[in-house]
């Protein structure tokens, strides 16, 4: 009823060998293939989230680098000159950053983010006025004057401009948090 066809030990020894190496290959071929995606999850995950963590980190390094500079003003551990030149770098920077982020971001934002966003790119355009207060400081040396804009004109600075970065989530993956006054990054 059934013929039973016998292989050589030569035959049988080629077929398992071939068998095995097209396993292999398959086994290989579904590796890069996996090896590949995950090159570009990576990729995505870093472009979508931590360039945009790194720019936001920037801006808000900036604004610290600011308030250090009036606060050290008073205790002579900064001089005006230096800061005066930190704080032309900052009105530099400062837009190109932020456009920066924007680009990125582009389309991707919540609808809450997007108006947080929104809330920070309306502070960062009222900023000229607070860096020519600064810059008159700066400029003449006066202490009083720079401790009044410490005062006075920086925490409503902080708290319009810098508290919204608390809720800017980065493609779900990093959030933005503010702890005693600085933004720090955490992932979910």
């Amino acid at each position: 009823m059934f013929s039973q066809t016998r292989f050589s030990i030569r035959a049988s020894l080629y077929s398992s060998a071939a068998l095995t190496a097209v396993l292999l290959l398959l086994l290989g071929g579904v590796s890069l293939f996996n090896q590949q995606r995950n090159a570009q999850s990576l990729s995505d995950v870093y472009e979508h989230s931590v360039v945009p963590a790194k720019v936001l980190l920037s801006i808000q390094k900036r604004f610290e680098t600011l308030r250090f500079n009036m606060a050290a003003l008073m205790f002579d551990k900064v001089n005006f000159t230096d800061a005066n030149k930190q704080l032309v770098e900052v009105k530099s920077e400062l837009p190109r950053l932020w456009q920066q982020f924007k680009d990125i971001k582009n389309g991707t934002l919540s609808e809450e983010e997007a108006r947080l966003a929104q809330t920070i790119e309306k502070q960062i355009n009222a900023l000229p006025s607070f860096y020519k207060l600064l810059d008159v400081a700066y400029s003449t040396t006066d202490k009083v004057m720079t401790r009044s804009i410490l005062d006075d004109d920086w925490p409503p600075i902080e708290e319009n401009l810098l508290a919204p970065f608390t809720g800017v989530e980065l493609q779900g993956k990093v959030r933005c948090t503010l702890v005693d006054g600085n933004v720090v990054y955490e992932a979910d």
